[in-house]
Order: C-alpha cells, then sequence, then structure tokens
C-alpha cells in the first residue's frame, strides 16, 4: 500500500514537472533554471519543494511584471520622442519664420540704401 501511494505520488510528481515545464516554456523561463529545481528533486528522488515551486511561480511573476513595465516604458519613451520631434519642427518653423522675416528687413534696407545712391548721382 505504501508503494503504491508513492508510486501515485511519483507520477503525480512527474505530470506536474511536465506541466510546469510545458508553462514555463511558453513564458521563456530559462532552461537552467528549472533544471537547477529538477536535478535537485531527482538527486533526492523526491518532487521538487514548495518552496522551489513558489520560487518559480513567483519568478514569473516578477517575469510578467517586468515585461507590462518594459512595455509601459517603451510606449512612454515613444510618446516622449514624438513630443520632441514635434517641438523641435514647431521651432525650427519659428526660426525659419524669424529669418524670413530679417531677410525682407534686409532686402528692404538695401533697396532703401540702392535708392538713396541713386538720388546722389
Amino acid at each position: 500500500m505504501l508503494e503504491q501511494e508513492r508510486q501515485k505520488s511519483q507520477t503525480l510528481t512527474l505530470e506536474q514537472q511536465k506541466t510546469r515545464q510545458a508553462a514555463a516554456q511558453s513564458k521563456n523561463i530559462p532552461d537552467h533554471l528549472l533544471r537547477s529545481s529538477q536535478e535537485a528533486s531527482d538527486e533526492e528522488g523526491k518532487a521538487p519543494a514548495n518552496n522551489e515551486i513558489e520560487d518559480i511561480d513567483q519568478l514569473l511573476r516578477e517575469k510578467e511584471a517586468l515585461e507590462e513595465e518594459s512595455k509601459r516604458l517603451d510606449e512612454e519613451k515613444k510618446q516622449l520622442v514624438f513630443r520632441a520631434k514635434m517641438r523641435l519642427e514647431r521651432e525650427i518653423q519659428d526660426m525659419k519664420k524669424m529669418n524670413s522675416e530679417k531677410q525682407q528687413d534686409i532686402n528692404q534696407l538695401k533697396k532703401r540704401l540702392s535708392n538713396l545712391e541713386a538720388q546722389d548721382q
């Protein structure tokens, strides 16, 4: 009877490991993180300890949180770049306008100068 329970426990443990492996692979967890807990449990002939399972689960949650934060920061960066581009475009337009006005002033002064020179002759 004890042997049957032990076999059931091992079967459950193997199924849990396979499920975790599949879930971890779909979430791109590095193999070395999984291997270390599996190797430790294989060496002892036991299922991974609950704290190891909790550690893996915690790592998965942290990874998801970091991915969400990364996406948020990427979006914020895009918005900042867009706003910076728009502001620079506005500055460029203002400078062009100012340069155009100055060029018009220069042209008017040149005309006045040539009119004065023409009157002197």
